[in-house]
């Protein structure tokens, strides 16, 4: 015999305590007189040591009838008519997703972390699978399911333990949402299997910060039988601090400051910070003994109210500066305290102007030249001018571009022919015919076509076919700089190549003719414009494309440094073309070589400067935490509710065993329905009950009489 609610049980018990009662009741000692009762006859009760029940069935019965009603209510039944089985009671296969980003590095996080970890394994059940993920910007298996059958179950939570004990948080930003993805996909096709006995468990353990992404989740079809539960971490201090810096789009707009964005955490309880440059000469940061940095001596102090964000701003670095690190002080969260910067670098440009022209003469080329290549905080053009029929001394190896618009001389001749066969490059811009004439008579496939001096009140011609898939227009390719109708040209000189294939034409007149080309010479470039920039000749030098032409021409001439962006850890970063064999140095000293074919540096995995060695100068670029990784308060966990995750826990095989044995017990006594039999047993003994009452109650009175 079961019980389906054995509780009632205790109303079994409490039938004995009114007999109790009954059996330990007295006399009360007081005595109260009526004045109505003192002419009556005195009849005192007969005494006894003790109260005695004096119809035991009566009592039997009613009690009986009492104990009846309870096992009626707690539905008996007959455990022994079913033969079930429990044996196929579905196990769990458990994975915990243990958070390894950025964020986990704050003071006390990750300890907490292991330690919900232990807390996850200790409460699992033996026979339950269970696998090892962590997340940052990517999911990485440390123990999969596969590795389930090369080891047993027992001990399987231990090595659990032990590889995670080797972890560390690495700095790359928290993917969530793509996690749980990844997850939930390797779990629902475990389930698809046939022969599976097995529920689906995920835990995540992680300080489930705001900046989390869960990208991945939105739209995606959560499966039902997936189940989240979430081990979130709170840090002893939830304030944090973080620094950026704000970029314009154009960056030549200051060149005196930088602005700096600090924003503060939510949750923080800390206002009052400092932010400056870690630069040894000019900011000195120390370190307290509890481990906090102190405030710099030369930064700017600067108050942030919880849940909000100031700028400041901080003189911009130039190439002299040794420093790229602005550093915020006053937060006890340091792992996002820093952020770098690759100091700008002036390129320092020689160019030699051959041609006759004065500076200051704004009919000629030289005039506009010099405007174009104003000064810039990322260039300087030194351009030294040198007549036509002298000899060049002024070109050398170091001279970056040549610029010719007249006949030489032999020895200019030579000494040209020397410096392009060495690498150098050229700009040939023929404005009179006999400059066109020397021109084409230094190639043999060029010839002059004599023609007639255009003016500014005639015909003008238009650039047509032009190439931008060249270096020299790709920087044009977009739709909204490619339109080169504007720039009129009244007058230009007239060539014809042998074969198109002996130049590389990069646009043509809207009449035919070659309007600029490029060829090589040994191993130098040579650039040819048939027409000239200034007013008499086209409108050039007055438009809007003269300048990042000319600058283009010179980059492509003998390189320059390549202001490469800002990465985030993680990103994959594009490598210059002219690199032919290079490495990579990382902030913490490691040299990387790579391949020749290799033309992408992906071993970003943490912040800092880095250095590609191996083009004409070394190549800077920084890398910082993603901002969002910054935003460390606590998300809402509801939200993943809300995208259709199912959030709790499966039970446990003992808990589900007792249930589905629940479960059975009540079908078991659902069909036997006992306590039926019970109430109809409770009516019986309340009737004769009821008899024998009855029948007491008629005989007590005429017995009395009798005695009396």
């Amino acid at each position: 015999m079961s019980l389906l609610a054995p509780l009632y049980l205790l109303g079994v018990a409490a039938i004995s305590l009114p007999i109790l009662f009954h059996l330990i009741r007295r006399t009360p000692r007081g005595r109260q007189q009526f004045s109505s009762l003192m002419f009556l006859a005195p009849s005192p009760p007969r005494l006894t040591r003790r109260s005695r029940i004096e119809n035991w069935l009566l009592l039997l019965l009613r009690a009986a009838a009492l104990i009846l009603l309870a096992l009626a209510f707690m539905r008996p039944f007959l455990r022994q008519v079913a033969n079930v089985s429990l044996e196929g009671v579905r196990g769990r296969r458990v994975a915990i997703l243990l958070d390894t980003s950025a964020s986990m590095q704050r003071d006390g996080v990750w300890k907490q972390a292991l330690s919900k970890l232990g807390a996850t394994l200790d409460g699992l059940d033996p026979t339950d699978e269970v696998a090892l993920f962590t997340f940052d910007g990517g999911v990485e298996a440390v123990i999969p399911f596969a590795e389930q059958p090369a080891l047993h179950r027992e001990s399987t939570h231990e090595v659990v333990r032990g590889r995670a004990a080797e972890l560390a948080p690495t700095w790359r930003h928290s993917d969530l949402g793509t996690a749980l993805v990844t997850i939930a996909e390797e779990l629902t096709l475990a389930t698809d299997e046939p022969n599976n006995v097995t529920v689906s468990q995920v835990v995540v353990i992680s300080d489930m910060q705001q900046g989390a992404d869960l990208i991945a989740v939105q739209g995606y079809e959560w499966p039902d039988e997936v189940r989240v539960a979430i081990e979130a971490i709170e840090p002893a201090d939830p304030s944090n601090g973080t620094l950026s810096l704000l970029r314009t789009e154009d960056e030549r707009e200051s060149t005196e400051t930088v602005r700096v964005r600090v924003a503060n955490s939510a949750d923080s309880t800390v206002d009052q910070y400092y932010v400056g440059w870690a630069m040894p000469t000019r900011l000195a940061v120390t370190t307290k003994e509890d481990g906090e940095l102190s405030p710099p001596n030369e930064s700017v102090p600067i108050y942030v109210p919880a849940g909000q964000s100031r700028v400041v701003q901080l003189p911009r670095l130039n190439a002299k500066d040794t420093n790229d690190q602005l550093v915020l002080t006053g937060d006890p969260a340091l792992f996002d305290n820093t952020f770098y910067v690759v100091p700008q670098i002036q390129d320092e440009v020689d160019l030699v102007y051959i041609g006759s022209d004065k500076q200051d003469d704004p009919a000629g080329l030289q005039y506009y030249l010099h405007l174009a290549l104003g000064e810039t905080p990322q260039r300087k053009v030194s351009v030294t001018m040198q007549q036509p029929d002298a000899p060049l001394v002024s070109l050398s190896v170091k001279s970056r571009l040549a610029v010719v618009t007249s006949h030489l001389s032999d020895r200019g001749v030579e000494q040209l022919h020397a410096y392009l066969v060495d690498g150098g490059s050229a700009l040939f811009v023929p404005t009179t015919a006999d400059a066109a004439t020397y021109l084409a008579s230094q190639f043999d496939h060029l010839e002059y076509v004599p023609g007639v001096v255009g003016t500014r009140d005639g015909e003008y011609l238009m650039w047509v076919d032009i190439d931008f898939t060249h270096p020299l227009f790709k920087p044009f390719a977009t739709p909204r700089y490619s339109d080169f109708t504007k720039i009129h040209f009244w007058n230009h000189q007239r060539f014809r190549m042998a074969s198109e294939h002996t130049a590389h034409i990069l646009a043509n007149f809207d009449n035919g003719d070659p309007a600029l080309w490029q060829q090589s010479i040994g191993d130098g470039k040579v650039y040819v414009l048939a027409s000239g920039w200034h007013p008499d000749d086209s409108q050039l030098a007055l438009s809007t494309k003269f300048v990042p032409l000319l600058n283009t021409m010179l980059d492509q001439a003998a390189g320059s440094p390549v202001e490469m962006p800002s990465f985030v850890v993680g990103d994959a970063v594009p490598l210059p073309e002219d690199v032919k064999s290079y490495s990579v140095a990382k902030p913490n000293g490691t040299l990387t070589a790579l391949v020749d074919n290799d033309r992408w540096f992906r071993n970003t995995d943490e912040p800092g400067v880095y250095e590609i060695q191996g083009g004409t100068v070394p190549i800077k670029f920084a890398v910082n935490l993603m901002s969002r990784e910054t935003e460390t308060a606590m998300m809402d966990v509801e939200q993943l509710t809300e995208l259709g995750i199912q959030l709790g826990e499966h039970r446990t095989r003992e808990e589900e065993s007792e249930r589905q044995r629940q479960l059975r017990d009540i079908e078991l006594e659902s069909q036997q329905q006992l306590w039926r039999w019970l109430i109809v047993t409770v009516l019986a003994v309340l009737g004769v009950e009821t008899w024998l009452a009855g029948r007491g109650s008629r005989t007590r009175p005429s017995s009395e009489g009798e005695v009396g």
